[in-house]
């Protein structure tokens, strides 16, 4: 049976599989025309919707960046990825390295790489 770890970053893959196939669905059928007409079409809930994505994107990529760095892993291609795609990135990270805390890397004062 698989450790708690491993199905919690299979559940992230899952998502992460499910949500991409959505999005790419969506551009498929309506391409980026498709999707400036969703934008300007937005009413005040629907400002207040994709502000509040945006901040949870945010919240996300600083989580990201803090964990990439305490895990020793190179944050930038998530951040990247979740700024043109938005939680594609966010699920992205977490299927390759899920939720738990990690582990202090003990970084080399020569080098400044981990040891």
């Amino acid at each position: 049976m698989p450790s708690p770890r491993t199905l919690s970053r299979m559940v992230w893959l899952d998502l992460l599989i499910a949500f991409a196939a959505l999005n790419g669905w969506a551009f498929a059928s309506d391409g980026l025309v498709g999707f400036a007409g969703f934008l300007t079409g937005l009413g005040p809930f629907g400002v207040v919707a994709i502000v509040d994505l945006l901040l949870a994107l945010a919240i996300g990529m600083v989580f990201v960046v803090r964990d990439a760095r305490a895990r020793g892993h190179d944050w930038r291609p998530y951040i990247v990825v979740t700024l043109l795609t938005g939680s594609i990135g966010l699920l992205a990270y977490l299927a390759r390295h899920g939720l738990t805390a990690a582990e202090p890397t003990i970084v080399s004062p020569e080098v400044g790489r981990p040891a």
